[in-house]
């Protein structure tokens, strides 16, 4: 699967041996893990999983600051935050909230990044 993958997108190896290095770290389907959401297929077999980003549909459809409320502090459920830098855009966007309220979380520390990752722990 993963060579017709690679036919027909551009994929970049080094960020999917970031992705699989994570993915392999946290297989335990007992450790519970929040993404982004264009990570969720590579953490979503197990028990709990969450996924954390605001999707700009909500807001085109009026619902934004509603959802938003309601899911930037999704990830306080689990013991690992898997973050897609790419996907957290900058300060001023709906999608940094969630970015914001993890990097500020006393209860959440970084222990990996690299340039398209950051993994955070629980305390």
């Amino acid at each position: 699967p993963l060579a017709f993958w690679k036919l027909n997108y551009q994929v970049d190896e080094k960020k999917l041996a970031s992705v699989y290095f994570w993915q392999k770290n946290l297989a335990d389907e007992k450790i519970s893990v929040a993404t982004t959401p264009r990570l969720a297929p590579f953490f979503t077999n197990r028990i709990n999983y969450y996924d954390v980003l605001f999707d700009a549909a909500y807001k085109d459809n009026g619902l934004g600051d509603e959802i938003i409320k309601k899911t930037a502090t999704n990830y306080q459920w689990a013991d690992y935050v898997v973050v897609g830098k790419t996907e957290i855009g900058h300060e001023g966007l709906p999608q940094y909230v969630f970015y914001y309220h993890l990097t500020n979380d006393w209860r959440y520390r970084k222990i990996y990044q690299d340039q398209y990752l950051e993994v955070y722990k629980k305390s």
